[in-house]
């Protein structure tokens, strides 16, 4: 209505504008899909599941043209088979499929919204965890570690667990650490009995496997650090050795972000650092801190010189790691291994 604004407001007013938000009907049908291919798979909803996502009305009852195989009904039974024998694209892909079926309890969008039930799977599993830690101490065992993920332990354990699996129903995957250096629960690299790295995450993520070093930051810093600290290799030796740079190249949100003078633009920043690098700062309420004291942007590590990269500033942060675990001043008596 121009006209109406110009005749009361004047003409430097912009016209009114009429929003109606709209609610995106809920589609029940595509929910419904979602449960029968489901229930195929041996997962169906409990009455109070059923009514939270369909409201009130006629009993149900899903009904399917077979009887679900086994298979299909023991999705983490076939995810040990796949990870046991070393299939480890089948064995992700079904660690995905699992995680995202108790992800989807809590998700109220999800045809599989169940609150109660994202609890009972929650509180389960850590008082089953629990369960598991009393019996195991109660066997002599000594706990290193426990997250949900599962416990480290040292000692003879085999009964207790043993008897735990029989109690619950539940089997447990086991693996032997010869050694295990870390700087907290979730950062550390575990050896196998063979002396080969069995395990890395967290600061000490993709240190011997190329495939998890490629969504690490600067990945060459946790190689270092994993090769002195397994294999007693200087560090120094393993950071001059690269000859690629995403082995260097950091990366994080670019929000807010300011490399010398320039803003930068695009939802990631990567870079590299460089003796002759600017400073990335985070600018944020008139607020400045700084990201990165001297980087080389690196969009495209093609045009990134491999000889303006400061490669002592990547060996002193895997130093830095490694007298994490060792102190800042470890000598050949420090033992690594929790077994020793």
């Amino acid at each position: 209505a121009r006209w109406w604004t110009d005749l009361n407001f004047g003409a430097d007013v912009a016209s009114p504008r009429v929003v109606r938000i709209v609610e995106e009907e809920d589609d029940l049908k595509a929910a419904a899909d979602t449960d029968e291919v489901l229930g195929r798979l041996g997962w169906v909803r409990t009455d109070d599941s059923f009514r939270d996502r369909y409201g009130d009305g006629k009993p149900y009852k899903f009904q399917f043209d077979g009887a679900p195989t086994a298979n299909d009904q023991m999705l983490m039974a076939r995810r040990l088979v796949a990870k046991r024998a070393g299939d480890r694209l089948a064995s992700e892909a079904l660690k995905i499929v699992v995680n995202s079926l108790y992800g989807q309890l809590g998700n109220h969008r999800s045809g599989l919204w169940s609150p109660p039930d994202a609890l009972r799977v929650v509180l389960t599993g850590q008082l089953l965890l629990l369960r598991l830690i009393d019996g195991l101490l109660d066997a002599g065992c000594e706990l290193i570690s426990a997250n949900t993920d599962g416990v480290v332990v040292r000692g003879e354990h085999a009964a207790a667990a043993g008897r735990w699996q029989q109690e619950t129903g539940f089997a447990l995957e086991e693996r032997t650490y010869a050694r295990l250096a870390r700087t907290s629960v979730n950062d550390y690299v575990a050896v196998g009995i063979d002396g080969d790295v069995a395990k890395t995450k967290g600061a000490f993520g993709g240190g011997d496997d190329q495939r998890s070093a490629s969504r690490s930051a600067a990945p060459i810093i946790a190689r270092a650090a994993v090769a002195r600290l397994v294999h007693g290799r200087d560090p120094a030796e393993v950071v001059a050795a690269s000859g690629e740079v995403l082995d260097f190249t950091l990366w994080r949100r670019a929000r807010d972000l300011r490399w010398g003078d320039q803003a930068i633009s695009g939802s990631v920043v990567r870079w590299v650092v460089g003796r002759r690098g600017r400073p990335i700062v985070q600018v944020t309420n008139g607020t400045t801190r700084t990201v990165a004291a001297a980087a080389l942007l690196a969009d495209d590590p093609a045009t990134v010189d491999l000889g303006a990269i400061d490669r002592a500033w990547y060996r002193d942060e895997a130093i830095r790691l490694v007298a994490a675990v060792l102190g800042p001043a470890p000598d050949a008596a420090r033992q690594l291994s929790m077994f020793g």
